[in-house]
């Protein structure tokens, strides 16, 4: 009797843990078979995306003639000066070789009156498509996965590159015109890429957004130019042109859309997660990431092989389906409050933006780190463009008042609303009072105040060659909470109009 309950006491400890061993590997298959699972298959994002210009045909969208002067510069071979991939944007009259790379965009002149008479399409259909073989070479190692194959990350818009190459080439052609007095060319070259700049906003992703918001830029830079270095090149007509086409133009279509992008990343998140709200990060999506971000370890740090039977265990450290959305949520209304509030608050949101996405402290799950883009710097552009665009309206119609009267005005109050609407206010000025103006013999000067918030008379910042960003005024308030000073702030202001004599070095933009 006694050895029959000595055995039972053994047995039941052993029946116990045998239990437990059985649930867990249950537990483990269970959650074995859910990371084994494969999401649905990819929309078909290109075909959703063509739609609206499926029924144009080819002979009315803009895309062709734009990759056709694309294709004619790189037959021409224009000289890669010390950087084979020179941005062409920034070529300006002062540089040593402009001469020769604006006469060899001279001998373009058949296609680029093409462009110019594309500009005025009403679509640009640039076709979204699939990768090539070729495209798909540059990756090491070449992704492979063909749900992620089908995604929106992977789609080719080689339109949104030659329309930008397009207009690069027409605003050197501007710049060229406006040297040798041609005011016809030169408001041509303008008006084209302003249309330009519209035409890739049918585009509904970040990208375009970006290469638009550069064309604004780049356009408005032009006619602050040809006005300081040509101030008789155009007339009264052409001038007034010009202030409407880029007000319509700065007004309403550089505004950054985020839309798409939440989109695509809860399409990505769809595809890589098992179901449910609660889903956890699959095996298969483990590979489907590392097949498109092969080259940032964040997911290999936190699961060093991405086929390793531990992969579902580790996986919950990159958090679920649902705190990864509820993450992008809170960064978007982030985002789009830095939008809505100016220069200042992208300045701001910046600084938030990289504490979160970047910190070693950060909260944010892995998965929607490695996904999310980075929209700081791209709004704070965004605004800056925005300003940029508002002071050349003001130069426009400082020289449309000189030809009406003769001279320019003592002061800003005459051109409303004659001329303007209401003067552009000074975003870094605490009380908010409008774009600064001073006029001496040698001109006008129109700017904003730089990152100490002072009017310093229009004083612009030293270039400092070592640090192109230091020598930008307004650029050197990118990491500040609205109220705040830059550290040891110079005493400098934004010249918008003027350029200053010692050209800032153009930064990289967040599409090279």
């Amino acid at each position: 009797m006694h050895g029959t309950h000595r055995t039972l006491r053994r047995a039941i400890p052993l029946t116990i843990a045998a239990a437990l061993l059985v649930a867990l590997a249950l537990l483990y298959a269970r959650a074995a078979g859910a990371y084994r699972h494969d999401p649905r298959p990819a929309r078909d994002l290109a075909a959703e995306l063509n739609a609206p210009w499926a029924s144009v045909p080819a002979s009315r969208r803009a895309a062709p003639v734009y990759e056709r002067l694309d294709d004619a510069w790189r037959a021409a071979n224009p000289p890669p000066a010390d950087d084979p991939y020179r941005d062409l944007r920034a070529v300006a009259p002062h540089d040593p070789d402009f001469a020769a790379l604006a006469d060899l965009v001279r001998t373009l002149e058949p296609e680029l009156a093409d462009a110019r008479a594309a500009a005025a399409f009403e679509t640009l259909g640039a076709d979204f498509a699939r990768p090539t073989p070729e495209d798909l070479a540059l990756f090491d190692p070449v992704p492979t996965d063909p749900v992620m194959l089908e995604s929106a990350i992977f789609l080719r818009i080689p339109g949104i590159g030659h329309a930008s190459i397009t207009t690069a080439l027409l605003l050197i052609d501007a710049d060229h015109a406006a040297v040798h007095n041609d005011a016809d060319r030169f408001t041509a070259d303008v008006h084209a890429s302003l249309a330009i700049a519209r035409q890739v906003r049918q585009i509904p992703i970040f990208l375009a957004d970006i290469i638009a918001l550069r064309a604004v830029e780049q356009a408005a830079k032009r006619i602050r130019r040809a006005l300081a270095d040509h101030p008789d090149l155009l007339d009264e007509p052409a001038l007034a042109a010009l202030q409407a086409d880029l007000a319509e133009t700065a007004r309403r279509h550089t505004t950054l859309r985020i839309e798409h992008e939440l989109l695509t990343l809860s399409d990505v998140l769809d595809r890589t997660f098992s179901p449910g709200p609660q889903g956890r990060l699959t095996k298969v999506g483990i590979r489907r990431l590392d097949s498109i971000y092969h080259g940032n370890n964040l997911i290999r740090e936190i699961i060093p092989d991405e086929n390793a039977a531990m992969a579902p265990l580790l996986a919950p450290s990159l958090g679920t389906r649902a705190q990864n959305l509820v993450w992008q949520d809170d960064l978007i209304a982030q985002a789009t409050a830095a939008r809505d509030a100016g220069p200042a608050g992208a300045a701001a949101y910046i600084s938030v933006e990289s504490e979160r996405l970047f910190s070693e402290t950060s909260d944010a799950p892995v998965v929607a780190r490695t996904l999310f883009p980075a929209l700081g710097s791209a709004l704070y552009s965004q605004h800056v463009v925005q300003l940029e665009a508002e002071a050349t309206l003001v130069a426009i119609a400082l020289h449309r008042h000189r030809l009406a009267h003769g001279a320019y005005p003592p002061t800003l109050h005459p051109l409303v609303p004659a001329l303007l609407d209401a003067l552009p206010a000074d975003p870094f000025d605490p009380i908010s009072n409008p774009i600064k103006y001073r006029l001496t013999a040698a001109g006008p000067t129109l700017y904003y105040n730089g990152a100490n918030r002072r009017d310093d008379n229009g004083t612009p910042p030293v270039p400092n060659p070592a640090s192109p960003y230091a020598t930008d005024a307004v650029r050197s308030f990118n990491t500040l909470a609205p109220g705040q000073t830059w550290p040891n702030a110079p005493a400098a202001d934004w010249v918008i109009y003027p350029d200053p004599p010692a050209h800032t070095p153009t930064p990289p933009d967040p599409d090279r």
